[in-house]
């Protein structure tokens, strides 16, 4: 009988808070067993959408900004990329694989977020050409937390850290896109080398994260730099600044896609090499920055390649 009583209390104070905090008890959601209370959240900024690489493999690439909300370090131990409806696994990183992708915000890589640290996780989940494409994916994180030391006012020294723990959790799904549109190539002709594509490891393109208007950004994420090596396979015969020797100047460019024009400006000044021009705005800036990082890059030695070998 006691034990039907304190049942009973029990259940009546739970109704009375509910009436106290004014909430309607049949609208409560939910919470499920395996939902984990987290110190790492875990937000992407878009839905991939598939893309088919040179590689002849299928891409879904896409970002992750990753926040430790916690006061203590995070270590990320394993991140694994799911079919949303089947479980199955579709890529692990770990290890240098997941350090080399986790771009954090105080500069560098690395698999640690110290407490209210946060970072840039950029993802490439490559599939076999002709493997059917999931509806939805999750992301599994493997972490390790270490505790903050307990706070006790009956002693004068520093407490002792308590041991990390281990703590696995599931993201909520991310819906995949439609397929990426299939546009022609913009240029014709031999010796054209593509610089800084996507998508691992991420480069100067893949992981601009531009920071405009109080929102993430991702404008690069397939972009490229088309640059066209001369007779003696250099990018330019002559003065670097000089924009008359360089092997594609005056090149015709060729519309990707069938289209109207709606607009045509013709009146810029050519263009000097590594110098932004007076009344640059964030658009015109991020783009020659990006391409004079090329430039520099690809350098008199750079060679032809092919994927067999250098030409």
């Amino acid at each position: 009988m006691q034990v039907r009583c304190v049942e009973a209390k029990w259940s009546l104070s739970l109704f009375a808070l509910f009436i106290v905090l004014d909430l309607p008890v049949q609208a409560q959601e939910t919470v499920a067993a395996t939902d984990v209370v987290t110190p790492l959240v875990a937000t992407p900024l878009a839905a991939p959408n598939p893309v088919l690489g040179a590689d002849d493999k299928t891409h879904l690439a896409y970002e992750i900004v990753l926040t430790n909300i916690a006061p203590s370090t995070v270590s990320i131990e394993k991140v694994e990329t799911l079919d949303a409806d089947s479980g199955a696994v579709l890529g692990t990183l770990e290890g240098d694989s997941l350090k080399q992708m986790l771009r954090l915000n105080v500069g560098g890589n690395g698999t640690e977020l110290p407490g209210g640290g946060g970072g840039f996780l950029f993802m490439d989940v490559t599939l076999p050409k002709d493997a059917a494409i999931p509806m939805a994916l999750k992301h599994r994180f493997d972490l390790n937390v270490t505790k903050p030391p307990a706070q006790t006012s009956s002693s004068d020294h520093d407490p002792s850290p308590e041991p990390p723990q281990d703590l696995v959790f599931v993201s909520d799904a991310l819906p995949v896109e439609a397929p990426a549109v299939v546009v022609a190539p913009p240029l014709k002709g031999k010796h054209w080398v593509v610089g800084g594509g996507c998508c691992t490891p991420y480069s100067y393109h893949r992981g601009a994260t531009l920071p405009i208007n109080g929102a993430i950004h991702v404008a690069e994420r397939f972009a490229i730099d088309f640059v066209q090596l001369n007779d003696k396979n250099m990018l330019f015969d002559g003065d670097m600044k000089q924009v008359s020797d360089y092997a594609y100047f005056g090149d015709e460019i060729y519309s990707a896609a069938d289209g109207t024009v709606v607009a045509i400006e013709n009146d810029l000044p050519e263009q000097v090499p590594g110098k932004l021009p007076e009344g640059a705005t964030i658009q015109m800036a991020g783009a020659i920055t990006r391409w004079w990082t090329s430039v520099t890059a690809a350098m008199p030695s750079m060679r032809i390649c092919s994927r067999a070998a250098c030409a």
